[in-house]
């Protein structure tokens, strides 16, 4: 759940049903693996210009410990290709 003044995003699993204006399905998440010492930087930023220079968005999540890439279903297997190539590994 994230909220700003503007408006209120919640991410759940497609079969909880929530009544909304707007809503967007069919996403997949990718780890970063973690805990992320705070020292480390750039991970993300690494892991998004990657995928931007092969024209893919993400939506991207933060947490204490890790980061979440969020990417549209129809993309994953190439975004999964296109992080390989670039030496990201996958559990």
């Amino acid at each position: 759940v994230s909220k700003t003044p503007e408006e209120l995003s919640l991410i759940c699993p497609r079969y909880l049903s929530i009544q909304s204006e707007k809503n967007s399905p069919n996403w997949k998440c990718l780890k970063v693996a973690g805990p992320l010492d705070f020292n480390l930087t750039g991970i993300l930023n690494g892991l998004s210009d990657t995928l931007a220079k092969a024209k893919i968005s993400i939506f991207a999540i933060s947490t204490f410990d890790t980061d979440y890439l969020l990417l549209q279903k129809q993309v994953l297997k190439t975004a999964k290709t296109v992080l390989k190539r670039a030496e990201y590994g996958f559990e």
